[in-house]
């Protein structure tokens, strides 16, 4: 586009989700480069998170709207992934990264732009061969097409999951348009108590159905921590694949319980978690 000017990395959270979302803004200031700006949505405009504006190229306090009947996830009633273009606009190329996501370089952050120009959407489909012991499809997989596209059937919901927690799109793609239609449908259609809203379930969906087209991104861009536990390399100070030949891990996500649990790793075998601080502060320490 002839007046962009370049790649946005934004990431977006309430207070709940404060000391992740640090997490992240920090592990991506400690990789710049250049080749990004970075951009941040305090949901709800929770007082912690207004600390954040600060550490971030561009900022912006959106009120969700969502209730206490809301069963699901704050950005996806918002369609926050969907509206990037129009939440910032003037950017080239867009990256999405979740707020419990981290990252140890910014080459992820890299494919994903040049993945960006080769289809409507970079994303990691999550497979891998250390998630061998994954069910494809997971329970939650179903229970959430039910729940949102309850006429999609087996011929749909058993591809892959792809994971929205990091992807790149183009401003001109027709990833926002179609998401966005989507998911107001899915809106329109939602009512009363237990609502359910998820943005994954309908992008898998316009993948499976041939609406959108996929650039497919690595494991190693998006690590989900709690489908294979990483390994530490004390040398380079680095988490990595746990096989060889041990690749550098570029992003880690710490979805479900990843968050919270903690491994015993190392010499020593010290109790941490996956989180960026503990994984920086036990390097630190060697």
């Amino acid at each position: 586009m002839k007046d962009s000017i370049g790649t946005l990395v934004v990431t977006g959270c309430d207070d709940k989700h404060f000391a992740l979302a640090t997490d992240l803004i920090d592990s991506l200031n400690a990789v710049r480069d250049g080749s990004f700006k970075l951009g941040f949505v305090n949901i709800d405009n929770g007082e912690q998170c207004r600390a954040l504006e600060r550490r971030v190229d561009l900022y912006l306090a959106i009120e969700s709207g969502a209730d206490e009947g809301l069963r699901g996830f704050k950005v996806a009633f918002m369609n926050l992934k969907g509206r990037l273009p129009k939440l910032f606009p003037g950017f080239s190329h867009y990256v999405w990264m979740d707020g419990d996501t981290w990252v140890q370089n910014a080459q992820g952050i890299a494919r994903a732009v040049r993945g960006a120009d080769k289809a409507d959407v970079a994303v990691h489909p999550q497979l891998d061969p250390h998630y061998y012991s994954v069910r494809i499809p997971g329970e939650y997989t179903i229970d959430c097409y039910r729940a949102l596209l309850p006429d999609a059937g087996s011929d749909i919901w058993r591809y892959p999951m792809i994971n929205t927690g990091v992807f790149g799109a183009r401003a001109d793609s027709r990833l926002w348009s179609e998401w966005t239609d989507i998911l107001h449908a899915i809106a329109k259609r939602a009512g009363g108590e237990g609502r359910f809203f998820g943005d994954q379930i309908p992008l898998h969906y316009l993948v499976a159905t041939g609406k959108i087209s996929i650039h497919p991104l690595r494991a190693v861009d998006n690590w989900m921590v709690m489908e294979a536990t990483p390994s530490l390399n004390a040398s380079t100070k680095k988490v990595v694949v746990p096989t060889e030949p041990y690749e550098e891990i570029n992003t880690l996500h710490l979805a479900g319980w990843a968050k919270n649990r903690t491994y015993n790793l190392g010499p020593t075998g010290s109790p941490i978690t996956f989180t960026y601080r503990d994984i920086k502060r036990y390097f630190s320490s060697l």
